[in-house]
C-alpha cells in the first residue's frame, strides 16, 4: 500500500495524499493479505489515482482499517 502511495506522488506531484492507520489489531496477523503482489499494487494504485484524479482538488484520504 504504501509503495503504491509512493508511486502517485512521483507521477503525480499535484496529487496529495493523506494515508492513515486506524483500528489496529493487537495480533499482527490480521494485517496481511494475502494475494499476488504484483496484481494487489497495481489495484491500490489505479484506486488511489482515480480518487485523486476525480477529485476537485486532486486530493484522497487512503485509511486502513
Amino acid at each position: 500500500m504504501l509503495n503504491a502511495i509512493e508511486e502517485v506522488n512521483k507521477l503525480h506531484n499535484n496529487h496529495h495524499i493523506y494515508f492513515s492507520f486506524e483500528e489496529m489489531p493487537d495480533d499482527e496477523a490480521l494485517c496481511y493479505i494475502y494475494g499476488d503482489e504484483e496484481l494487489l499494487f497495481i489495484a491500490f494504485k489505479n484506486i488511489i489515482e482515480n480518487a485523486c484524479k476525480y477529485s476537485p482538488s486532486h486530493k484522497a484520504r487512503v485509511s486502513i482499517r
